[in-house]
């Protein structure tokens, strides 16, 4: 079967591929500095055009863009109506920032109007090669002269500036490309959360609350019976909390709890208040958190009142503005320590702007990511939303690099990880196309599917002990071959126990993979 595949590869002609670099959707807008994204470049490329959303546009507006290469200024560019050509060859292992923004163009450093997308680091490709996207941005407006000099930020996690950035390969040929089909079995996560927006959450929420009831092994997410309690219910006494700062983090009363000024209630200490709501930082904070998650600017206008009696606790943002603006936010977190069950209950959710907003749950992490959902729409359908005590990752395919023809032959590898410990058995699935079928016909649990026509199978090679993980060869690549560049293989893993099918086997994600010389 293998000589199928090899024969396979005639009759194809080499596509050149182009493809403007993924980013986040819009979230919100941004007046300050100038903000953009950094990357590291896995493949060689020509940035052959930069342009600007308009979403942050203003009145009398002109877009300036800056592009840095392992730490030097290649390009910079101000006073544009739009789009501009730079022409910039980017190579493998190039550190690379590209900040962009609208700006009336005056003397001044604090001129820029941004369009920022949700959070980062953030999944995206360049000419059909994964990278990541971490936030970068010049400390400065990039169309005022006065940031020749300026700092430029750190990659790290935070929202991303939306620059549109046009790519194409560096000469002849086809770029390989790896792409991720579907997502393996058997999988379950301690974590949930919703990443919105204030302006929707608030014209669409119909929720009261939302109740957190711990069942020693998770939580059961279910619609609220109560709603927000007036402040002073719990305690008579209680007042405001005095002196609290922008993006603060606050230890409260008795009970070893602590708050975010932007809208959070951990059950420990340690945790970050970063001022945007960012899932991967929530779910890899030092303690347990409720989220109601958005960048609140207290300070300004509004109150935070906590309360407690005996095991419980109330922590109410009162009429809390959202950053920069003049929306108010109400909500209230409930907390019983005794038995963890928690309540997060809505009050007025008002906004004109799109500000990012995380609600949901997690434990003290690291926490596998579930991915955001509609917690209305789920509790709506099901009436719950049930999280593990633990997570339980599925079965995972990783391309080990990209199926590149080269000078020599070369083998294309992959690896599979969260081999269970109870397995016994890996084998490697590879073939020419992805049927979608679903594995339960031959005994597998419910939500596995075939992502790999079974035309070769791979081993099987013996895990016994729970390696954790296996590399496996999918195929031998020959000698570079133009005729070849283009040819699609499909390729999966499972996992097996003694009866090689059954409720105890899993599945992978599938790989799709696509052969060039590039």
């Amino acid at each position: 079967m293998k000589t199928a595949l090899v024969l396979a590869l005639t009759g194809l002609v080499s596509t050149a591929v182009a493809q403007q670099i993924p980013i986040p959707a819009h979230a919100s807008v941004y007046n300050g500095f100038s903000r953009g994204f950094n990357f590291t470049a896995q493949v060689d490329f020509l940035i052959t055009q930069l342009d600007l959303p308009t979403d942050a546009f203003q009145a009398g507006d002109t877009a300036g863009y800056g592009v840095r290469v392992n730490g030097a200024v290649v390009y910079q560019s101000a006073g544009n109506v739009g789009a501009v050509a730079p022409g910039i060859t980017i190579m493998t292992g190039d550190v690379v920032d590209i900040v962009g923004n609208w700006s009336p163009a005056t003397t001044g450093n604090f001129t820029a109007h941004n369009s920022y997308g949700n959070t980062a680091p953030f999944a995206s490709s360049i000419i059909g090669v994964a990278h990541t996207l971490n936030r970068t941005g010049l400390q400065w407006d990039v169309s005022d002269p006065g940031g020749a000099t300026a700092a430029w930020l750190a990659p790290g996690a935070g929202a991303i500036g939306r620059v549109l950035v046009d790519c194409a390969p560096l000469g002849g040929g086809t770029v390989a490309q790896i792409n991720s089909n579907g997502t393996g079995c058997v999988n379950s996560y301690a974590s949930a959360y919703e990443m919105t927006n204030s302006m929707n959450f608030g014209l669409n929420n119909t929720m009261v609350g939302i109740d957190f009831i711990n069942t020693g092994s998770g939580y059961v997410i279910t619609p609220s019976a109560g709603a927000i309690n007036p402040i002073g219910g719990l305690d008579p006494a209680a007042v405001a909390i005095p002196g609290v700062g922008d993006d603060a983090v606050i230890p409260v009363g008795t009970l070893g709890l602590e708050i975010g000024s932007n809208g959070w209630l951990a059950t420990g200490t340690g945790n970050s208040n970063l001022w945007a709501p960012d899932p991967t930082l929530a779910l890899n904070q030092a303690a347990a958190q409720f989220s109601c998650w958005s960048d609140l600017e207290p300070n300004a206008g509004g109150q935070i009142v906590y309360e407690e009696l005996g095991t419980i606790a109330r922590v109410t943002y009162d009429a809390v503005l959202s950053w920069g603006t003049t929306d108010t936010q109400t909500f209230q977190f409930e907390i019983d320590t005794a038995t963890g069950n928690c309540s997060l209950y809505f009050g007025s959710i008002t906004s004109a702007t799109l500000h990012a907003m995380m609600i949901g749950y997690s434990p003290a992490g690291p926490n596998a990511d579930p991915g955001s959902i509609s917690i209305e729409t789920e509790l709506a359908t099901n009436g719950a939303i049930v999280t593990a005590g633990a997570d339980i990752s599925p079965l995972s395919l990783a391309s080990v690099g990209r199926p590149v023809q080269g000078p020599a032959a070369v083998n294309w590898e992959a690896t599979t990880t969260n081999i269970e410990p109870t397995a016994l058995f890996h084998i490697g699935i590879v073939g020419l196309n992805n049927p979608a079928l679903p594995l339960s016909l031959i005994g597998f649990p419910a939500s596995c599917t075939l992502y790999a026509a079974a035309d070769v199978l791979v081993g099987p090679a013996v895990v016994a002990g729970g390696t954790g993980s296996e590399t496996w060869t999918i195929i031998g690549l020959p000698v570079a071959n133009p005729i070849f560049n283009g040819f699609e293989l499909y390729a999966q893993a499972a996992t097996l126990d003694l009866s090689l099918v059954s409720s105890t086997a899993r599945a992978s994600n599938g790989v799709k993979g696509t052969i060039g010389d590039l």
